[in-house]
């Protein structure tokens, strides 16, 4: 049985869970391309957001 996805992710495990590294995040954070969420002094992701984002994002070609 597959482990369930979490609901929010930190900034500093992008790169393990979407394969884009913290600084790629942030960028797009400031374009208005994803949101990132704070709690305390971590940074967050909604899991559900950046699946939305990539599959949705231009290829690079």
């Amino acid at each position: 049985m597959s482990k369930p996805q979490p609901i929010f992710v930190r900034v500093a495990h992008a790169k393990e869970a979407f394969g884009l590294h913290p600084s790629t995040i942030y960028r797009l954070a400031q374009r208005g391309e994803v949101t990132i969420y704070k709690r305390g002094g971590a940074s967050f992701l909604r899991t559900s957001e950046m699946i939305t984002y990539i599959l949705g994002a231009p290829s690079a070609a």
